[in-house]
C-alpha cells in the first residue's frame, strides 16, 4: 500500500495483530508481514511507546523467522535499528524485546553487539545503563547463546572497561554497572568473577597507569567478586586477596590511580565494613589519614581522602571509629587547593547532621571564620551554610542572637563583615528589614557600650553592609523605612567615625539636608562626605541641589539676602518659619558640588538622576565669568576672588561632565569654546597685571585678589581651563574644529603669557593634542602643522624663560620634560604621520641649533660639552630624550644624514 494509506495499513495491522493473539488458522502466513510494517512504524518519526508494545506482543513470532536466509535481510536491518532507537531503550518492553533479539542468532547477536559498541561513545548517558539491562535480560533468558553472550559480549566490554582509554572507560563502566547492581539475583557473582578473573588481577599490576586506575574502578564497583559455591576458607582467601590490592593501589607512584584507590577504598569500607576484617581497617585507615591525607605530590589525593570521609560519614557504625580522627585533617580547611578546601568544608557540613560528632571539635571555629574572611566563593558559600544557624538563628530570641552577634564581631571582625555580607541569601526581605531595624533589643551594658568602640564599629558595620544588600529590593518596592537603633537615643555621645558609618548604613535623608545646612567651612570632607553619599545612594539629591542654587544664588549676591518686597496684588497672610541663612552657604555650595562630581558614587548617582537639576546649576555657575570680568576690568564687583574662581572652575567641569549625560540639546563643546573666547578676551589681557591698585583719592586701597594679585587670579583661571580642556580630549570628546581652535588659544595664551606661569599647563594640554591628532585615521596637514607650530612656540617660551628668569636650567626642563618626551614619543612610534614627522624632526633640528648658536656667541659655551646637561635647557633637553629613544634616535638621525648628503652635492656642484 502506499504512503498515503497509512491509516488502512495500520488497521490491517491490528487485524493481524488480534488474528495471531487469537490463535486462529492462517496466523503464520500473516504475522511476517505485519512485523515487517510494525518495525518499520516504531522506527520512524511517527513511532512511539505504543508502537513498541505493539511489536513485543508479536515478538514470539521472530522464532519462526530464519535468519541466516537472503529473505530475511530486511528482518536483519530492521532489528539492528531498533538496539539504538530510543523508543526501544525508553520503554520496559522495548528493553524486553532487545534482551530477546540478543538470543534469537549467532550472528544477530554478534551484530547488535557491534552496534551498541558503536554507539557507545557517543551515546547518552541514559542510554549506558541501558545497554547493560539489555546484555543483562538477554543473558538471564538461558538460551544455548548464554555462553557466547558471557564469552564475546559481555566480557568483551569487560576487557574494553579495563583497557580503553581514560575517555571512553567511564562510559563502558556505567553499561556493566547493570550487572554488578544485579548480584544477588542467582548466578550473577559466579559469572563475574569467572569474567574478570582471567585479566583482572592482572590489570592491577600492569606498567600502564591507566590500565590500573580503570581496573581500579572496576573492582571497586564489582566488589567483592566471589562465588557462592566457594566455602569459607576460598571465600576469604579470595577477598583478602582483594583487599590487598587495594592496598597496594594505595601506594601507587601515580598520583591518579591513588586518588581512585582512595575513594574506592572508602566506599568499600562504607558498604562493607561489617564484613570487612578489623585488621584489615587499621592498615587502610592509617595508610590513608598517616600518609596520603598529607600527600604534598597531589592536591587530588588529599581532595579523595576527604571526599573518602563523606562517604564513611554515611554509615553510622563507623562514627565512633571517626570522631577521634577527623580532628587529625583540621588543617585542611587551610590547604593551598580550593577544591581540598571545599571537599573539607562539605564534610564539616556532613558531619553537621552527626550528633556523636560536633563540627567545631573537628575544625575550631577561629579556623573557619579566619577562612571566612580571605577565602574564594565556593569556600565562602559553604562556610556560610555551616556558620549561619550558629551565629544568626533565626528561630531564637533576639536576646539570644545578639550576644551571638558580639561573639562574631570580637572574633573576628573581618569575618563578621563577610559573614552578613552573604546573609542576604539566608534571609529574606522581611526578615532582613525586621533584622536592622529592631528597637527593642535589650543590650548588655558591659557588651555595648560607647566604651566598646570595637564592638559598636561591628555592629554599624553590620548595618552598613545590610542595607546595601537590600537597598535596590527597597527601591522597587518604595519602602521609606527609618531606622531606630537603641544606642542612638540611650547614648547621644557617639564617635564621629561611627556617626559617619551610621548616616551610611541608615536611610534618615531628612536629617542628613539639616545636617547639611548646619556645616562650616572648618567641617572636614570626611563628615559631611558620608551624608551627601547617603543622600545619593537613596536618590534623594532633589532638594539638595535645590539647596546649592539658592546658597550659589546667594554667593553671587555676595551674601546678601533675596529682596522680598511684594509685586503686584497682597498674598494672602500666612504662618511661616524663618529658617536662619548659613553665612557659610557659598562655600559649601562649592565643596559640596566639588565632592558630587569627584567621588564615583555621587558623580553617577546625581548625573543619571538629576542631569536637568545639574544644567541649570551650571547655567548658573556661568555668571562667574561675568563677575570675573568686572573684577579684572576694576568696575566695582566686590565679591570674592577664591569663591568666584571656585564657581568658574565646577561650571568647566560641570559643562565637560553633562557633554555626555544631558540631553541632545546640550552641547558642552560649544560652551567650552565661548569660555576660551571669554579668556581670550578678559582674562589675557591681565596675565602680566598684578600688584595693588588705588581707585582714586579718598577712596580705600582694594586687592585684585584676596590672596594674590591679578595675574595670580589669571593664572588659576586659564590653567583650571586648560586642565578641563585636556580631560575633555582625554575621554574622547574632543572634534578637529575644537582642537584647532584650543591650539590657537594656546598660541595667544603662551605669546600673552611673559611671566612664563602657563608654559608647563600649555605643554600638557598640547600632549592631548598631539595624541588626538595622531589617532586619527586620516593624516590632516593643517592639524599636524598646528601640533608642529604649537610645540615650537613652547620651545621659544622655555628659551626665553632661561634668559629672563632666575630660574635653574634643570628646573626649566623639568617644567616640561615629561610632557615633550610623551609628544615625541606619541608621534615617532606610530605609524603614518610622515608629514608630522618631517616636519617635527626639522623644528627640533633648528629649535636646537638656533639655542646652540646663540649661547656660542655670547660664549656661554666653553669648547667641546662632555656631557648633554652642560648644554644650554632647550637643547639638553631635546638631545637628552632623543638619546634615550632609539625610533627616534634614528629617524632624526636619518634626517640629519639626508640633509647632509644634500649640502654634500650642492657643494660637489659649486
Amino acid at each position: 500500500m502506499p504512503d498515503s494509506a497509512d491509516r488502512l495499513r495500520n488497521s490491517v495491522s491490528s487485524l493481524f495483530e488480534e488474528w495471531w493473539r487469537l490463535g486462529l488458522n492462517g496466523r503464520f502466513d500473516l504475522v511476517t508481514n505485519t512485523l515487517i510494517y510494525l518495525l518499520q512504524r516504531s522506527l520512524s518519526t511517527r513511532g512511539n511507546a505504543n508502537s513498541v508494545k505493539r511489536v513485543w506482543a508479536l515478538h514470539s513470532a521472530l522464532e519462526l523467522v530464519d535468519m541466516t536466509n537472503e529473505s530475511s535481510s530486511l528482518f536483519f536491518d530492521l532489528l539492528q535499528q531498533t538496539v539504538v532507537n530510543n523508543n526501544y531503550l525508553g520503554t520496559d518492553e522495548g528493553r524486553r524485546f532487545l534482551g530477546f533479539i540478543m538470543t534469537l542468532d549467532d550472528t544477530l547477536t554478534g551484530c547488535l553487539h557491534k552496534c551498541i559498541k558503536n554507539h557507545i561513545p557517543t551515546a547518552p548517558s541514559s542510554w549506558l545503563e541501558r545497554f547493560g539491562e539489555v546484555y543483562f535480560r538477554a543473558w538471564s533468558i538461558g538460551s544455548n547463546l548464554t555462553e557466547k553472550l558471557e564469552t564475546d559480549c559481555i566480557q568483551d566490554l569487560m576487557n574494553h572497561a579495563v583497557h580503553a582509554q581514560k575517555s571512553l572507560a567511564p562510559a563502558l563502566r556505567q553499561v556493566l554497572t547493570y550487572f554488578h547492581q544485579q548480584k544477588k539475583k542467582s548466578g550473577v557473582d559466579a559469572m563475574l568473577l569467572n569474567l574478570y578473573e582471567p585479566f583482572l588481577w592482572r590489570s592491577l599490576k600492569v606498567a600502564n597507569p591507566d590500565v590500573r586506575g580503570n581496573a581500579t574502578w572496576v573492582l571497586v564497583d564489582a566488589f567483592p567478586l566471589l562465588d557462592p559455591d566457594f566455602n569459607t576458607e576460598e571465600k576469604d582467601t579470595l577477598l583478602q586477596k582483594q583487599f590487598d590490592l587495594l592496598l597496594m593501589l594505595l601506594e601507587d607512584p601515580v598520583p591518579g590511580v591513588r586518588s581512585q584507590a582512595v575513594l574506592g577504598v572508602f566506599r568499600i569500607m562504607s558498604l562493607f565494613w561489617e564484613l570487612m576484617p578489623s585488621v584489615t581497617i587499621k592498615n587502610i585507615i592509617t595508610k590513608v589519614i598517616q600518609d596520603l591525607a598529607f600527600d604534598s605530590s597531589s592536591a587530588d589525593v588529599r581532595e579523595s581522602v576527604v571526599k573518602g570521609l563523606i562517604t564513611l560519614v554515611d554509615n553510622h557504625l563507623c562514627h565512633l571509629m571517626l570522631r577521634p580522627i577527623l580532628p587529625q585533617l583540621q588543617s585542611h580547611i587551610h590547604d593551598t587547593s580550593e577544591k581540598v578546601r571545599v571537599a573539607m568544608v562539605n564534610l564539616l557540613l556532613k558531619v553537621k547532621g552527626v550528633r556523636a560528632i560536633k563540627f567545631w571539635e573537628v575544625v575550631p571555629v577561629e579556623h573557619l571564620l579566619a577562612r571566612l574572611e580571605v577565602d574564594t566563593a565556593p569556600v565562602v558559600r559553604r562556610l556560610m551554610t555551616l556558620l549561619f544557624p550558629s551565629f544568626l538563628p533565626l528561630d531564637k530570641s533576639e536576646q539570644e542572637q545578639i550576644p551571638r552577634c558580639v561573639a562574631l564581631i570580637q572574633t573576628n571582625p573581618g569575618a563578621t563583615r563577610v559573614f552578613f555580607r552573604n546573609a542576604q541569601h539566608f534571609m529574606d526581605l522581611q526578615q532582613t528589614v525586621h533584622k536592622v531595624t529592631r528597637d527593642d533589643i535589650c543590650f548588655q551594658e558591659e557588651d555595648l557600650t560607647v566604651h566598646n568602640t570595637a564592638v559598636m564599629k561591628g555592629f554599624i558595620e553590620i548595618l552598613v553592609i545590610m542595607w546595601y544588600n537590600i537597598s535596590t529590593k527597597l527601591q522597587e518596592k518604595c519602602m521609606i523605612l527609618y531606622f531606630l537603633f537603641p544606642i542612638k537615643t540611650r547614648h547621644k555621645k557617639i564617635e564621629q567615625d561611627l556617626q559617619q558609618k551610621f548616616c551610611l548604613a541608615v536611610p534618615e535623608i531628612r536629617s542628613c539636608l539639616s545636617k547639611l545646612k548646619k556645616m562650616t567651612t572648618e567641617t572636614e570632607e570626611s563628615h559631611y562626605g558620608c551624608l551627601l553619599e547617603a543622600k545619593c545612594k537613596w536618590n534623594k539629591m532633589a532638594d539638595l541641589l535645590e539647596l546649592l542654587q539658592e546658597w550659589i544664588s546667594a554667593g553671587f549676591r555676595g551674601g546678601k539676602k533675596e529682596s522680598t518686597a511684594k509685586k503686584g496684588k497682597d498674598k494672602r497672610k500666612s504662618v511661616t518659619f524663618a529658617e536662619e541663612e548659613n553665612q557659610y552657604g557659598p562655600v559649601l555650595a562649592a565643596r559640596y558640588l566639588t565632592y558630587l562630581i569627584t567621588h564615583p558614587v555621587c558623580r553617577a548617582g546625581v548625573l543619571s538622576h538629576h542631569p536637568r537639576e545639574l544644567i541649570q546649576i551650571q547655567e548658573q555657575l556661568q555668571k562667574s565669568m561675568l563677575h570675573m570680568g568686572n573684577r579684572l576690568d576694576q568696575t566695582g564687583d566686590s565679591l570674592n576672588d577664591d569663591l568666584l574662581t571656585q564657581y568658574f572652575v565646577m561650571y568647566c567641569r560641570l559643562t565637560l561632565l553633562l557633554q555626555d549625560q544631558a540631553q541632545e540639546d546640550f552641547d558642552g563643546l560649544s560652551a567650552l569654546v565661548s569660555v576660551m573666547e571669554w579668556a581670550e578676551d578678559k582674562v589675557l589681557p591681565h596675565i602680566n597685571s598684578g600688584g595693588v591698585e588705588e581707585e582714586g583719592k579718598g577712596q580705600r586701597k582694594r586687592s585684585v585678589t584676596s590672596s594674590a594679585t591679578k595675574h595670580d587670579l589669571c593664572g588659576q583661571v586659564l590653567k583650571s581651563f586648560l586642565q578641563v580642556c585636556s580631560n575633555c580630549l582625554l575621554v574622547g570628546l574632543g572634534t578637529p574644529e575644537f582642537v584647532l581652535k584650543l591650539s590657537n588659544f594656546c598660541r595667544n595664551a603662551l605669546n600673552a603669557d611673559e611671566k612664563f606661569l602657563l608654559l608647563s599647563d600649555i605643554t600638557s594640554c598640547l600632549y592631548h593634542v598631539t595624541e588626538f591628532v595622531v589617532s586619527l585615521e586620516e593624516e590632516s596637514g593643517e592639524q599636524s602643522s598646528v601640533v608642529v607650530d604649537l610645540l615650537t612656540d613652547v620651545l621659544m617660551s622655555a628659551q626665553r624663560k632661561s634668559q629672563h628668569t632666575t630660574d635653574t636650567e634643570k628646573a626649566i626642563g623639568a617644567n616640561i620634560k615629561g610632557p615633550v618626551t610623551e609628544i615625541l614619543t606619541s608621534v615617532y612610534n606610530r605609524g603614518g604621520q610622515q608629514t608630522m614627522k618631517q616636519s617635527l624632526t626639522a623644528a627640533l633640528i633648528t629649535t636646537v641649533m638656533d639655542e646652540m648658536t646663540q649661547a656660542s656667541v655670547k660664549d656661554i659655551l666653553e669648547g667641546v660639552t662632555e656631557s648633554l646637561d652642560s648644554l644650554p635647557p632647550v637643547s639638553s633637553l631635546l638631545t637628552g630624550v632623543i638619546s634615550k629613544k632609539p625610533k627616534i634616535l634614528w629617524y632624526v638621525y636619518d634626517n640629519v644624514t639626508q640633509k647632509l648628503e644634500e649640502c654634500q652635492k650642492i657643494l660637489n656642484r659649486s
